[in-house]
């Protein structure tokens, strides 16, 4: 996984596509780790990944239009690079977005990593502040439909198929959180470090946790 990780580093920094390659374990497994470099460097560098990983992604799909791991792939590099940018390049995105993971879920449903796409996405989209809601009626026509409460329904189905995943349970506490539901985040994250790290983003998402929980006991206690 490392000698892959400097070998993609080394093909974007010459300018060189790394598409270069036949399978579609390969390409698949390429895509994805473009993806995890942005995550891992966030930084400005991190957007040629993005682009370079949607592009890849874009492709396969347009080979494989059946295929629930190439939408699936769409969204997850669209929706990374839509956090990555914001504003209103995110606004133009929201509609590839969910486009794909619908695709994604209809072929395959309860597949658990586009719950989690689609989950982050409606609470993203529910939370968005009202001048970008403002910009995407007038050069788009609007946004996709979806709430807080799309957002918790998706992510308690993750939860449920896969309740001891780090992802499932920080991005479920997120939403808990948003809609002010504080003891059901608490509980969710509360031996969220006792759980193996099985992605490269869950030592993050731990740490990330820790301050949710800290942020949430405040407001708890505000309340009394």
């Amino acid at each position: 996984m490392k000698y892959a990780l400097i070998l993609t580093i080394i093909l974007i920094g010459l300018g060189a596509s790394p598409a270069a390659c036949d399978t579609w374990s390969e390409r698949t497994e390429r895509i994805q780790l473009l993806i995890d470099t942005g995550e891992d460097l966030a930084s400005d560098a991190s957007l040629p990944y993005y682009d370079q990983a949607l592009e890849l992604a874009a492709a396969l799909r347009e080979e494989y239009p059946d295929s629930a791991r190439s939408h699936y792939l769409v969204a997850l590099a669209s929706g990374q690079k839509a956090l990555f940018i914001g504003g209103k390049d995110m606004v133009r995105l929201a509609h590839e977005i969910k486009s794909a993971v619908d695709r994604c879920l209809e072929i395959t449903p309860g597949d658990v990593d586009a719950l989690l796409v689609r989950g982050s996405y409606y609470r993203e989209l529910a939370t968005l502040n009202g001048i970008l809601k403002l910009f995407a009626k007038i050069l788009y026509g609007g946004l996709p439909e979806g709430t807080l409460q799309d957002s918790h329904a998706d992510l308690k189905l993750a939860y449920e198929l896969d309740p001891d995943n780090v992802a499932v349970r920080h991005l479920f506490a997120r939403t808990l959180y948003r809609l002010k539901e504080y003891p059901d985040a608490l509980a969710m994250i509360a031996d969220i470090e006792s759980l193996p790290d099985v992605d490269h983003e869950d030592p993050r998402r731990k740490t990330e946790a820790r301050k949710l929980r800290s942020k949430i006991k405040r407001k708890m206690k505000r309340r009394r």
